[in-house]
């Protein structure tokens, strides 16, 4: 029996279809922190982001930084395009910060002028506060934006007051809003003139203290007209002492005082202006 044959088959062959990948565009945008920033927007488009803490989606397109950070935001149109946005949110100036260069200033308790800036500033600087937390490097500013109110009576406390004077600056920060921030001014010493022994009250034991002092610097002593022991205090008492601010302490001075006790004592006020006035006037 002759064997059987199969008959030959032929296979059609099979084609697929061809297959095109959607091709997925990718952009890079920086917005500042607080910032809005508007993606691209169509009808039915749909939006994703793997960090909603850095980067807020909002509507239409239109998002938000909130944080500093990076975070990607992928757009899906309805003809099957992609489009992939990585978007950083930087930190923003959110404050200043300052550092105060001050100067030594001396003044006496009857004094009602108003403190100057140029009499307690030398310098001041600053650096950005950025919302992450760290700070821009330190640059010079003017002190013409330092305000410093009151006057030297006002402040003065017995015995003598020693520190810095309240002030304020405002500046402008980067975005445009107005910053102002406190600070101390001034290593500001005030005291009463005349108080030899800094006990707040000028009296006849002031007087009587300076005249003690001047007749032993004329014996060729050098004694201390308050305390040798402590040199912040006994600058202070030699300062208010000199009353005619002549740079010497003697019986004038020790007269002045006198006069000043004997006119608060009896008119229950004097006024350093008139009594130094009188004795600079000459005699007839």
């Amino acid at each position: 029996e002759a064997p059987a044959t199969e008959a030959p088959t032929t296979e059609e062959p099979t084609t697929e279809a061809p297959t095109t990948e959607t091709p997925v565009v990718q952009k890079t945008e920086t917005v500042a922190q607080n910032e809005e920033f508007t993606l691209p927007y169509e009808e039915n488009v749909t939006y994703t982001c793997d960090d909603e803490s850095i980067v807020k989606i909002l509507s239409d397109g239109k998002v938000i930084g909130l944080r500093p950070g990076t975070a990607t935001v992928t757009i899906y149109y309805p003809d099957g395009r992609i489009e992939v946005v990585t978007i950083t949110v930087t930190a923003v100036v959110e404050a200043y910060e300052y550092d105060v260069k001050s100067k030594d200033a001396f003044y006496f308790s009857h004094d009602e002028s108003a403190f100057k800036v140029e009499d307690l500033v030398d310098s001041i600087r600053r650096r950005e506060v950025y919302s992450d937390g760290t700070y821009g490097e330190w640059e010079d500013t003017s002190i013409s934006d330092v305000t410093v109110t009151g006057t030297p009576a006002e402040t003065f406390v017995s015995p003598y007051f020693k520190g810095g004077i309240a002030a304020t600056i405002t500046q402008v920060l980067p975005n445009e809003e107005s910053f102002t921030a406190n600070l101390t001014v001034g290593n500001v010493v005030i005291a009463a003139l005349g108080d030899a022994d800094l006990n707040g009250d000028v009296d006849a034991l002031d007087a009587a203290t300076v005249l003690m002092y001047a007749a032993a610097v004329g014996a060729g002593e050098t004694p201390a007209i308050y305390s040798s022991e402590n040199a912040e205090s006994e600058a202070i008492a030699l300062k208010i002492a000199d009353t005619d601010g002549n740079g010497t302490i003697d019986a004038i001075d020790a007269s002045n005082v006198l006069m000043y006790s004997a006119m608060m004592g009896a008119e229950a006020t004097a006024n350093w202006s008139d009594i130094l006035a009188a004795k600079e006037e000459p005699n007839d």
